[in-house]
């Protein structure tokens, strides 16, 4: 049904592992000794387990004890962990929502403890399911009590973080609704903290949180029929997001070059690093974001600004990456120990360049004869010194990747928010005319589409090989623009034709402004002629 598949897809998009370590000369890292995030302690009943995915473990289960209980009952609540499994059965609440023009009306799961102990007092009866798309499965209790356990206990122990010592993380698991008869899940992990409630509160009405931090799972059940809490490393990455709160790296920043979008990324790039780091395995998601070819790979070398396009997991990247290879270079526990430090000084809008300075001072304090070779790692992929602007390449048709832009500020940016990447390209000897065609889309996160208008998108413009700067000491914020200019709109996308003297030989930047609603562009392309069609100049008094 179409009208499900449009809301499978809006809910896709809304959603949104220890010792020395040391790298041989082939750049691999040589482990001391690994971490087990499923071995048991002297207390709690048995339980099966994937210690780390169904992929990861082919898909055999372990033994572990679960800890830190305390329900008189046996259900999975506990000091650190209050696991609840939301059911596709009568009993859950029902809605009326307006999404955009579109009239829903359903019901939301039913929340219930379903996970109990057996006649033997143990949890070994609980067993993967037939299918990972079961929404009515217990074992994806087991599996989100185990691991909320396993990663609290690593960062309250191995870190000291006090914030974590009475920290009691409420998590969902096989989170759904059920629209036109059907029961839709929704391949998404996610954190949400108290402050806004997860997406069923915001679009449903229906506040699966009670009102507290939480970490919401909900698996595929339509295609992929893949369960991301089945997928440990997917867990820990929400957990510290948790560990980090509503308080830090939530926004971008202003900065001189407009809008800089790393805090956010630094926020997904932290919750990649220090729960692969725990594992002691560089790539995330290697079962539930692999099904739908989003693993993130921390071997890969990605740099500022080349990588940056404003979207936050692929934007961390740069990050992630960076922080493994730091850990190479420094051995896991220095390096660990120095992000964790540096973390806790952080604010909302701290950025990479921030976050790379104070992540050296802690590696000065720890391992100062690894300082050297730390920064200029940092300066290499672009955490120091990264210029937010990069040559234009013509792309159409992207999505995951696609240049982005936020919705509009207009107290801060009156000539309309800028994206976050700059683009140069260099004019030929003969050029006199150049057309920028461009493609706004509605917004999107993790690469889907969230809905609405697409943006009002205006382009500035700069005759120079520097980008747009901005000043925001005066009454008003001032650029270096030598212009602003909107493209004539042609229905599916803006065509800007520029003639006039700043159309010479030499390097052209240009920067998008947004006016309108946050989205990406799915076409850039710029084209020059050496013949001018523009029956009046528009581009023209460039110093």
């Amino acid at each position: 049904m179409r009208t499900t598949s449009l809301v499978l897809a809006l809910c896709l998009a809304l959603a949104s592992a220890c010792d020395d370590t040391s790298s041989t000369s082939d750049g691999t890292v040589q482990v001391d000794t690994v971490p087990d995030a499923g071995t048991p302690d002297a207390t709690g009943p048995l339980a099966n387990v994937y210690k780390i995915n169904p992929v990861e473990d082919k898909k055999v289960t372990s033994q572990v004890m679960l800890q830190h209980l305390t329900d008189p009952q046996g259900a999975l609540s506990g000091k650190y962990a209050d696991v609840w499994n939301c059911l596709n059965e009568p009993g859950g609440d029902k809605f009326n929502a307006n999404l955009g023009g579109l009239q829903l009306a359903g019901q939301v799961c039913h929340l219930v403890q379903k996970a109990k102990p057996g006649s033997d007092g143990t949890y070994l009866e609980i067993k993967p399911p037939a299918s990972d798309g079961d929404g009515n499965d217990s074992f994806a209790e087991v599996m989100a009590y185990h691991h909320v356990n396993a990663i609290h206990d690593h960062y309250y122990e191995t870190f000291g973080l006090a914030h974590l010592k009475d920290k009691r993380m409420r998590t969902v698991v096989n989170a759904q609704v059920q629209l036109f008869g059907q029961w839709i899940g929704m391949l998404n992990a996610a954190y949400f903290p108290k402050e806004t409630g997860s997406i069923f509160k915001q679009y449903f009405g229906v506040d699966l949180n009670n009102g507290e931090d939480a970490i919401l799972f909900s698996q595929d059940t339509i295609t992929t029929q893949v369960d991301p809490v089945y997928d440990a490393p997917v867990l820990y990455h929400e957990y510290t997001h948790a560990t980090f709160g509503a308080s830090v790296l939530w926004q971008p920043a202003t900065d001189k070059y407009g809008l800089d979008p790393t805090p956010r990324a630094l926020n997904e790039a932290l919750a990649d690093y220090l729960p692969s780091s725990f594992t002691n395995s560089p790539v995330m998601g290697t079962y539930s974001l692999a099904a739908v070819n989003a693993e993130r790979d921390l071997r890969r070398v990605f740099k500022c600004p080349d990588h940056i396009v404003g979207e936050e997991h692929h934007d961390g990247e740069v990050a992630s990456g960076t922080l493994w290879a730091m850990r190479q270079i420094v051995g896991q526990k220095v390096a660990d120990q120095a992000i964790w430090n540096a973390v806790l000084t952080f604010g909302m809008s701290t950025n990479y360049e921030e976050a790379a300075q104070a992540f050296l001072d802690e590696v000065k304090q720890l391992a100062p004869d690894k300082e050297s070779a730390v920064k200029q790692l940092f300066e290499d992929r672009g955490m120091i010194g990264c210029v937010r602007l990069k040559d234009h390449q013509d792309f159409e048709g992207a999505t995951t990747g696609a240049p982005g832009y936020p919705a509009a500020m207009p107290t801060t940016f009156p000539d309309g928010t800028p994206s976050y990447i700059q683009y140069l390209v260099t004019l030929g000897d003969t050029t006199k005319e150049v057309t920028i065609e461009y493609v706004p889309d509605s917004g999107s996160i993790m690469g889907m589409p969230t809905g609405g208008a697409k943006g009002d998108v205006w382009v500035a413009l700069r005759k120079a090989s520097d980008p747009i700067t901005y000043d925001y000491s005066g009454a008003a914020t001032t650029s270096t623009a030598h212009a602003v200019l909107k493209g004539a709109d042609e229905g599916t996308g803006y065509k800007l034709v520029l003639s006039g003297d700043c159309i010479s030989k030499g390097d052209l930047v240009f920067l998008f402004l947004n006016k309108g609603a946050e989205g990406t562009l799915s076409k850039v392309k710029v084209t020059q002629s050496d013949t001018i069609t523009n029956t009046t100049d528009n581009f023209s008094g460039c110093p």
